[in-house]
């Protein structure tokens, strides 16, 4: 240790030197490291969906979901398999071991599906997709002495404000009311002028944006 540091005093030149290369080096890395305000995160499951228009749960059943089931089981890293037969559409999730791979299983399972060439001629392209979750990392509150209204005007600037950081991905709106007008109607008025409830509700639904 004493060696080193005799060294170092004896050899400023050259330790300064290297502790220049290393702010350089760490400043470099750091403005080339991918950024995201709202990062992806994989959830580890994979979910395979083919329409099927006008067909029963049944009939999704047998012609969907049960060949899906049989071409995915010899597949490795699969934990579960999960089958929902609704109307007009099938649908199989799929939910990998946490050592698995998961763009390696996505890759295997696409493969699997493509070969599938016995499902009914009205169905449509299967679509498969991996279930991604975003995570916000940073969270803006905006609040004051004022109007909702002006409170939902500051908070929308800063989000297109946000929205044109080239380095955010996306941005959220929470917590707001979409707008609302009230119209009060008086029995007066509608006798008067010979008009019904109803005949206002027509009005006002379609004059609606």
């Amino acid at each position: 240790m004493k060696t080193l540091g005799k060294w170092s005093i004896n050899n400023r030149v050259t330790v300064n030197l290297v502790m220049i290369f290393i702010f350089v080096a760490g400043a470099i890395t750091i403005s080339n490291m991918r950024r995201e305000l709202f990062p992806q995160f994989a959830l580890d499951f994979i979910n395979v969906t083919v329409p099927y228009p006008g067909a029963s749960p049944e009939e999704i059943e047998e012609g969907i979901c049960v060949k899906i089931e049989e071409k995915l089981k010899g597949i490795e890293g699969i934990s579960r398999i999960i089958s929902a037969a609704n109307e007009g559409s099938g649908s199989v999730t799929v939910e990998l071991e946490s050592s698995a791979d998961a763009k390696s299983a996505l890759d295997d399972i696409k493969k699997e599906i493509d070969r599938i060439d016995t499902f009914p001629t009205e169905s449509e392209k299967p679509i498969v997709t991996e279930i991604v979750k975003r995570d916000p990392t940073v969270s803006v509150a905006v609040y004051g002495d004022v109007s909702e209204r002006l409170l939902r005007e500051v908070a929308e600037k800063i989000r297109d404000d946000l929205i044109d950081t080239k380095s955010i991905s996306l941005v959220d709106l929470i917590g707001v009311r979409e707008y609302e007008i009230s119209v009060e109607v008086s029995e007066e008025n509608l006798t008067r002028y010979s008009i019904s409830f109803d005949h206002v509700v027509r009005a006002i639904k379609s004059g609606s944006i």
